[in-house]
């Protein structure tokens, strides 16, 4: 029965697997893609709606009038069967003498429609039923029965399938089914939403239960609108016109051949910082790992030539090196890896076990490099990045630092650690981080050879610094301005400047927190640039002063929309006390912290409200990795051949 939702459950328990482990690895790319779709369905229906905005289609209110307008809409033109439903609307007023019409004249109003024998005939039946069964020429009875019971009378009578049925439901009684017309059908199979090469029947049945109640409507008549502007039937559709491309399996396929470049892997990728940078200085990824099912979904999506097999979601300590060897097709160049840095992050002087700390090795997370240098091992690429927070360079002295420094010299690698502020290349926030930067030990040249590449590196990237400082401002430019609990996780932008043949502007993860009185107040009189350890000198009204001066120094702070930001990091997503709009009296939105650290507003985060972030404060900036990879490619243009 198309009105069951045989796969809810389903869905909903699979919407956990992860893409490699035990349960999902069982799962085709195709399984996992239409999951993956079905996790994000959120955002696929805020997007169709920013483009067409429930659009009415003529559709009929009135159950009956929808069944007039079904019958003479099929297999003909829109244009025919709003004229054929106007003529006979105007001629049989609420349907009044319908039953009892003359055939011929029928036929010759019907006329554009076409097919007016059959019409007639069917329409006709069914009319004459229905005053018989409810005593005069309504289908208004039905709005007090249950949806199956409406779906099994309509579908009895002639002429109704199943997809004009649950027309009539949806459109005319509000109930929340999901026809599947010809635009439907093609949309969600080229999505990925059902197989390829399903008749309409098996379409229909699959997709019934598919998406939320409240989502159905919209979706579909949305997807229809789509259907005959963007994802058309007849010719190419047009993907380069598409704001869900990213989404779409089958503009995603046709992406796959452009994955070129160096090779290289990301493990622990988060959300793709790292990969987006090195990919805009020519690498190619050929496989992604992470154990945040979040991350890996957001990954996925803006990494369209990827499929879900190079994406993987998973402890890497649980993934076997044949696994590892098998995903990733061929000679891996480079590995990036940023191992969680939480540890790292909190050392203090009593680091060691027994001495008022904690043993930081005993701690799973802070050995994670070892893990990273279990990849050098399998793989054998000639260079390495891994990321980290500064605290790891001093802890101890240095000694863990030296430790990590060991573990790559006991896998044939040399490096270095460089220690780079993003604002020193055009990125506007105060973000410093520590780069491992390794390079294979040849025979040929040995750890000189490979010591003498790394100071080029080094050097490179030294030369790429940027004078000039680029401001929170200048990076948020053009953005919407928002109040306080303002804004949406999908924004579209009417630009009159732009082209009429391309892409409606798009934005992204531009939403605004609702704040407390008290903390708008306090927003409101900070100074651009003003924390809360000089506020509260200039204050009185202990009202505006909530928590301890000395303690919270930096509990609220305004960003200088003049000067670069703060670091961007995951906390935003439990406030933004810290990252106080320097204009709109706020916190600042995903989407403009993702400005600040770099990202395009083509890349999509995914996830619930301001948990997303948290994948963003933990992303490498992308044009800070496009910096670290521009400079070993620099390098590796120079090398005649590898070793």
């Amino acid at each position: 029965m198309v009105l069951s939702r045989p796969t809810s459950e389903k869905i909903h328990h699979q919407l956990t697997f992860d893409s490699s482990g035990n349960p999902g690895s069982k799962l085709s790319t195709e399984k996992k893609h239409r999951l993956f779709l079905l996790r994000s369905i959120d955002v696929i229906a805020d997007v169709f709606e920013a483009l067409y905005s429930s659009p009415n289609h003529g559709n009929k209110s009135v159950p009956m009038d929808e069944l007039v307008y079904i019958h003479l809409s099929k297999k003909t033109n829109e244009r025919g069967y709003s004229e054929a439903f106007d003529r006979l609307s105007s001629a049989f007023p609420h349907w009044m003498g319908l039953a009892d019409a003359d055939v011929e004249h029928l036929k010759r109003l019907i006329g554009s429609a076409g097919l007016g024998n059959q019409r007639t005939a069917e329409l006709l039946a069914n009319v004459r039923r229905i005053k018989a069964e409810f005593g005069s020429i309504t289908l208004n009875p039905l709005l007090k029965w249950s949806e199956r019971r409406i779906f099994e009378f309509l579908v009895s009578l002639e002429g109704i399938g199943p997809k004009s049925a649950l027309c009539i439901m949806m459109y005319s009684m509000g109930k929340k089914v999901f026809p599947v017309d010809t635009h439907v059908h093609l949309i969600c199979e080229r999505m990925g939403f059902i197989g390829a090469g399903l008749d309409h029947d098996a379409a229909q049945k699959e997709l019934a239960g598919m998406f939320p109640r409240e989502m159905r409507y919209g979706l579909h008549v949305n997807m229809i609108a789509h259907g005959r502007q963007i994802c058309r039937k007849r010719g190419r559709p047009l993907c380069e016109l598409c704001n869900l491309d990213k989404f779409c399996l089958y503009f995603r396929k046709n992406q796959r051949d452009r994955n070129q470049g160096v090779s290289m892997i990301d493990v622990f990728c988060g959300a793709g910082g790292a990969t987006l940078g090195f990919k805009n200085a020519g690498f190619a990824v050929r496989l992604a790992v992470d154990k945040d099912r979040k991350a890996t979904d957001t990954y996925y999506l803006n990494n369209e030539e990827l499929s879900f097999d190079q994406v993987i979601t998973c402890d890497l300590q649980s993934l076997k090196s044949k696994t590892l060897r098998r995903r990733a097709h061929g000679k891996i160049i480079m590995v990036f890896g940023g191992p969680p840095c939480q540890g790292w992050s909190h050392i203090g002087k009593n680091h060691k076990k027994g001495q008022g700390g904690t043993d930081f090795f005993g701690d799973e997370k802070n050995t994670l490099y070892i893990e990273f240098a279990r990849v050098l091992n399998i793989f054998n690429p000639r260079y390495f990045v891994m990321e980290n927070v500064p605290g790891l360079l001093s802890a101890d002295g240095g000694k863990y630092a030296r430790i990590i420094l060991k573990e790559f010299r006991n896998h044939k690698y040399e490096s270095i650690t460089l220690r780079l502020n993003a604002s020193d290349y055009g990125i506007a926030q105060n973000r410093t981080r520590v780069f491992f930067i390794g390079r294979r030990i040849y025979r040929k040249g040995g750890s000189a050879s490979a010591r003498k590449e790394l100071s080029r590196i080094a050097a490179l990237i030294e030369l790429k610094k940027e004078e000039k400082i680029v401001s929170f401002r200048e990076v948020t430019k053009g953005l919407p301005h928002l109040k306080a609990a303002e804004g949406s996780n999908v924004v579209r932008i009417d630009d009159t400047n732009r082209a009429l043949i391309s892409k409606p502007h798009m934005i992204f993860n531009h939403f605004a927190r609702k704040h407390n009185p008290r903390d708008l107040r306090i927003y409101e009189l900070l100074s651009e640039g003003e924390d809360y350890g000089s506020f509260s000198r200039e204050r009185r009204d202990k009202s505006l002063l909530p928590y301890n001066t000395e303690s919270f120094k930096t509990k609220f702070r305004k960003i200088s929309g003049n000067n670069i930001c703060y670091a961007i990091i995951s906390h935003l997503s439990r406030d933004a006390n810290s990252y106080v709009h320097p204009q709109d009296n706020r916190g600042i939105t995903v989407r403009e912290a993702a400005r600040v650290q770099s990202f395009p507003d083509g890349f999509v985060f995914l996830g619930k409200g301001f948990g997303q972030f948290i994948d963003l404060g933990n992303a490498v900036p992308p044009k800070l990795a496009q910096v670290i990879g521009l400079s070993i490619t620099e390098s590796l243009k120079d090398v005649k051949q590898y070793e």
